[in-house]
């Protein structure tokens, strides 16, 4: 019930985002539909005529309208009234009804030329009156057969003359209604033209636009399926059973090209804010499961896993509790970049040759708390490097000597470094984008991860765009007054309070 119930948010969150293809495809169509009605050739116009007649007694009377559109009697018609048409054509343009709670049965005849609709329905009409006629004296003259054999057998009369007489007389008095069809009103010649046209316009435009929104509706759900996008944190929360660790909003266009820190100093940004409560939450699930090295994953490209490795690096260190990055993609690293380092020597280097030692890949940053192991050169075979137990070493050795490990890994989709990785450290970080991340991708890197025996600590919900709700929104911008005002009382000339310095993720140093 679960997934059902998940997979009818993800649609109608899917209708919601398309309804301009919703609502902008079928009424598209309906107009073309109407317009090239419009433009067509219009056709011909019909005109219709009509002839009554009247139903006595009630024998057979209900089947009469059916009677009338029957071929053979419509053939009988053509050849008695010679009609200059052949049957197909008298059988389209003639129809026949009976008035509700009437004896009163309608002829009509459709035909492009009134005079021609005003013959058929006149000869249609006669013909059936006719045609009725001759049955009705067949079954008088059955009756009147059989009469005159038993009368005659009783020799009530003497001469066989005299016998018909009488008998045809009681069955006329006995049975003067019986069938009988009269014309109550011919038909008279059309003057206007049946208005078939604007209907034949609304309804096809109706269909159209009917037709367009099935359209629409399968159009959204394949490019629904082929962008495979995840609708929210607790959709992928869901459907995964992971941690939600935090959400992070997009990063500022000046940041994405400077490569500077987003959560560098003191920053009362909501992108700040935001990786340093994904920085805590990840610390107290790391304490709760015993775990010291992470391996932050993305399933694939472009998706700010290393941007917002870097960051959380930052925020996770203080002056007291260092932090150590290691950059393991060997094939595109991007970690140097961050912290302004040179990548001549880094990771690849270590795990490649046996007398290179921990301390001569281990470089200093600008930020007193983090420590950066840059990837190195490019490496043949990056997994096989990987794999190595001088890794298994390396991750073992810093997990003693360090508050948090941190590994940047290749997508999982693409390679299987980021898995080979994921099942060396204590546990992994998913980085989910809510623009760039397919669920497809996130189905196939989580299939890895779980062959690999990876320990899911959770996921971040990354590169956010809509804004925090209200009351934290104002929150933070009380916040942001306080610090700016006490900036400014520290510069004031003549001031001797103590001055506050964020030194690291919730550690501040006082100086006088």
């Amino acid at each position: 019930m679960q997934d059902e119930a998940l997979d009818l948010r993800e649609f109608l969150g899917a209708l919601g985002k398309w309804w301009w293809v919703i609502a902008g495809l079928p009424l598209l169509i309906g107009v073309v539909t109407a317009g090239a009605g419009l433009a067509s050739s219009v056709p011909e116009p019909k005109y219709e005529a009509k002839a009554t007649l009247l139903l006595e007694g009630s024998a057979a009377t209900s089947s009469y309208p059916s009677l009338i559109v029957t071929r053979p009697f419509l053939k009988g018609v053509i050849n008695q009234t010679a009609l200059p048409l052949s049957l197909d054509q008298v059988q389209a343009m003639v129809s026949a009804r009976q008035v509700a709670n009437t004896q009163f049965l309608e002829v009509r005849a459709i035909s492009d030329q009134p005079a021609m609709a005003l013959r058929v329905a006149d000869a249609v009409a006669v013909s059936f009156v006719t045609h009725i006629d001759a049955i009705r004296e067949e079954q008088i003259a059955a009756q009147r057969e059989e009469m005159a054999i038993q009368m005659a057998a009783m020799g009530l009369f003497s001469t066989t003359a005299e016998l018909v007489e009488v008998i045809t007389d009681t069955i006329r008095q006995t049975m003067p209604a019986f069938g009988r069809v009269t014309l109550a009103a011919s038909a008279e010649e059309p003057r206007n033209a049946i208005p078939l046209e604007q209907r034949h316009i609304v309804r096809n435009s109706v269909l159209g636009a009917a037709v367009g929104l099935l359209l629409s509706v399968g159009l959204v759900m394949l490019l629904e399926y082929q962008r495979a996008p995840i609708g929210s944190a607790t959709m992928f929360q869901r459907r995964f059973g992971l941690i939600h660790l935090g959400t992070v909003p997009r990063w500022p266009k000046s940041a994405g090209r400077t490569r500077e820190l987003t959560v560098n100093g003191a920053s009362s940004s909501s992108e700040a804010e935001a990786i340093r409560q994904v920085a805590t939450n990840i610390e107290f699930g790391a304490k709760g499961k015993r775990i010291k090295s992470l391996a932050i994953a993305s399933p694939d490209l472009g998706e700010g896993r290393s941007s917002l490795l870097a960051n959380l690096g930052y925020a996770l260190s203080s002056s007291d509790e260092k932090v150590v990055l290691v950059d393991a993609d060997l094939r595109r690293p991007s970690l140097h970049t961050y912290f302004k380092l040179e990548n001549t020597a880094g990771l690849s280097d270590f795990l490649a040759n046996p007398e290179i030692e921990v301390e001569e890949v281990l470089r200093d940053t600008v930020y007193s708390g983090v420590k950066v192991i840059t990837s190195g050169p490019p490496a043949a075979d990056p997994v096989a490097l990987l794999k190595s137990p001088r890794m298994g070493d390396l991750l073992n050795r810093l997990e003693n000597e360090y508050h948090m490990v941190l590994v940047d890994t290749p997508p999982l989709v693409s390679l299987a470094d980021g898995a080979v990785v994921a099942a060396q450290v204590g546990g992994s970080v998913m980085v989910v984008n809510t623009s760039t991340t397919r669920m497809d991708a996130v189905v196939f890197a989580m299939g890895n991860l779980e062959k690999a025996g990876a320990n899911m600590l959770g996921f971040v919900w990354n590169g956010v765009t809509s804004r925090s709700p209200g009351r934290y929104s104002r929150y933070q911008k009380h916040c942001r007054k306080q610090v700016e005002a006490g900036r400014s009382a520290q510069l004031a000339p003549g001031n001797s309070t103590k001055k506050y310095t964020a030194v690291g993720f919730g550690k501040w140093s006082t100086a006088a």
